[in-house]
């Protein structure tokens, strides 16, 4: 057995006290069609066809698929994404990502090499880049 960690996955950290509450997690044999929200941290292994918001942290994990629309606080893209993106802060597109669509955020770090045909924004400080289709609530 080794003592190092060779498997590369985010971890999940939930963002406050309980940990119970702060999270959800999709896992890779779930096939979801219709919209997702969520008020914590969301990790998707799976597959969702549909519109997701949370006004935390999305994860999409090396064999997660998302075709919609997102709306997030933060996001971590290992797997597949097809749409429209609107992260409120770090968009962070690791090795694995495949995106294709229009992205907005703030801050972007892209890990060669991502696959990335994407049309871009960097939002202002004064303008939001986005009418979103779905609110956060």
């Amino acid at each position: 057995m080794s003592l190092l960690n060779t498997n590369k996955q985010p971890e999940f950290r939930p963002t406050s006290s309980n940990p119970v509450l702060d999270h959800t997690t999709i896992g890779s044999t779930v096939i979801i069609t219709g919209d997702v929200k969520c008020n914590g941290d969301i990790r998707i292994d799976g597959e969702l066809k549909g519109n997701l918001v949370t006004n935390s942290r999305l994860i999409l994990g090396q064999k997660g698929k998302i075709t919609g629309d997102v709306i997030c606080a933060n996001a971590e893209i290992e797997g597949t994404f097809k749409g429209k993106m609107d992260v409120k802060e770090l968009l962070s597109a690791k090795q694995t990502a495949r995106m294709e669509g229009n992205l907005f955020f703030s801050r972007l770090s892209v890990e060669q090499p991502a696959l990335f045909n994407v049309t871009c924004s960097m939002k202002g400080t004064q303008t939001e880049a986005v009418q979103p289709t779905m609110k956060a609530e």
